[in-house]
């Protein structure tokens, strides 16, 4: 079923002989529609609503096969292949991915299943079916895949009458192929702070023409509006914000030469800025980030030394934690809800660029070494989406990056994504929905270059 209408494709006639014809039935009258690239029978068919897909099957021999048909086009298109050759399988469509289960492969039946990410293309391995079956009817409800029924013989002596059901987890958000570009920012800015709250873009001081500046501005995104915020209590310049208990906090960062860190903690609190207890080690080019009721302050540089606490914020004082294990500056924080992730940065220049990733538990104080970025990088932006954590631009002593890279936190894996079109460092990177924005920096090393440019990448 395609809509209102029914695809009909492959199969034999009453002579065994294999068709390639497709036809399709409007609730009046049936219409032929453009022949099957690869006659066969025994296929399995499933519909997203917009094409048919056509699975596996056999012309003699089990075949990979997959194909997809467009009635609106009357075009087929090859798709990757299945990764075992199979018929007389299921296959339904549930949650953005095409599910096939079961079938005969080389005269022995199947319990295992596949199912193709639909926006990836790509087949990735589901757990096998209790019982091994083919002819069986397929359905789904909701994320829950059945198979009912079916012959666990290939002579289809022994049909069965159970069925088994398998729960699919929640399809994982995938990046697009390219970035979007968007309306610039109302000026060039590099070396801010950033927070998001309820879906804004907090963008907090600056650098510019090497004096600091006490400027606030808030974006949001999905409507593409800009708007100043109260202006920062004092001005600052590679400082830390996260998001705490509602409010916008911004922390650390220096009103002047970076070697001279601040203590200072503010949050925004309705219209007005608040002072918060000092953190206990001064620093700038820190990183921050929340976990539960705890804000995490990390890294950053002080009197020309790397600051190695880990400060700890429960809402009335500062705690010192386990120093991180591969103390740096520069670098990003981001947070899963479980645990604070501190990524790359640097040792003081940027030829000192740091991979490290390391993953801090506020509940047990503990830091853990996790699998370094293929890209050693300070001054970048790094943001969270849906379990993964994606890595953008830096700053290297005679150029500046347009690499962008994910580190998947279940699998422990990095990939590489489509490079930002605007090469640059110091700039914004945050999430808003299944979006990671980039906001502004410099095109240039050092402090030069600084930027407008807001580009895009979106997960769905």
């Amino acid at each position: 079923m395609l809509g209102d209408r029914i695809v009909v494709t492959g199969g034999v006639d009453a002579n065994g002989a294999l068709l390639n014809t497709t036809e399709v039935f409007d609730g009046n009258s049936w219409t032929p529609g453009a022949p099957i690239p690869t006659p066969r029978q025994m296929l399995a068919a499933a519909s997203d609503g917009k094409l048919v897909y056509a699975v596996g099957g056999t012309n003699g021999s089990d075949l990979p096969t997959v194909e997809a048909y467009d009635p609106a086009a009357k075009t087929w298109m090859s798709l990757p292949a299945l990764p075992k050759a199979r018929s007389d399988l299921g296959a339904t469509i549930a949650d953005g991915r095409l599910v096939i289960l079961g079938g005969v492969s080389s005269g022995q039946v199947l319990k295992s299943a596949s199912t193709y990410d639909l926006m990836t293309k790509t087949w990735t391995g589901l757990p096998d079916m209790a019982t091994a079956r083919h002819g069986m009817a397929v359905a789904v409800v909701q994320q829950s895949v059945y198979a009912i029924g079916g012959s666990t013989t290939v002579d289809d002596i022994d049909v069965v009458t159970s069925a088994e059901v398998l729960k699919l987890p929640s399809r994982r958000t995938q990046p697009a192929s390219q970035w979007r570009s968007l309306p610039d920012a109302p000026a060039p800015r590099l070396m801010m702070a950033s927070a998001v709250l309820q879906d804004k873009i907090w963008i907090l001081g600056e650098l510019q023409d090497g004096a600091a500046l006490n400027t606030v501005e808030s974006y949001e995104p999905r409507a593409g509006v800009w708007q100043p915020g109260p202006a920062l209590p004092m001005p600052l310049h590679h400082a830390a914000a996260a998001t705490y208990r509602g409010e916008v906090v911004v922390l650390g960062g220096t009103s002047d030469n970076i070697a001279d860190g601040s203590n200072k903690v503010f949050a925004l609190r309705g219209a007005n800025w608040v002072e918060l207890p000092s953190l206990g080690h001064a620093r700038a080019a820190p990183a921050a980030a929340v976990v539960g009721d705890k804000l995490v302050v990390v890294g950053g540089q002080n009197a020309k030394q790397l600051v190695p606490q880990t400060e700890v914020f429960d809402g009335t004082s500062w705690q010192d934690a386990a120093d991180m294990p591969t103390p740096r500056e520069h670098l990003t924080a981001v947070s899963d809800g479980s645990y604070v992730y501190a990524i790359g940065g640097r040792s003081l220049s940027s030829d000192r660029n740091s991979a490290a990733l390391e993953r801090f538990d506020p509940a047990s104080g503990a830091w853990a070494t996790l699998v370094s970025m293929p890209t050693p990088r300070g001054s970048y932006g790094a943001a969270y989406i849906d379990g993964r954590i994606v890595a953008l631009g830096g700053e290297e002593p005679a150029t500046v990056l347009n690499v962008a890279e994910m580190y998947d936190i279940a699998a422990g894996k990095w990939s590489t994504l489509p490079p930002m079109p605007t090469p640059r460092h110091g700039a914004v990177v945050a999430t808003v929905g299944n979006t990671v924005y980039c906001i502004g920096g410099a095109n240039r090393p050092t402090h030069e270059g600084p930027v407008a440019t807001v580009e895009a990448l979106d997960f769905s």
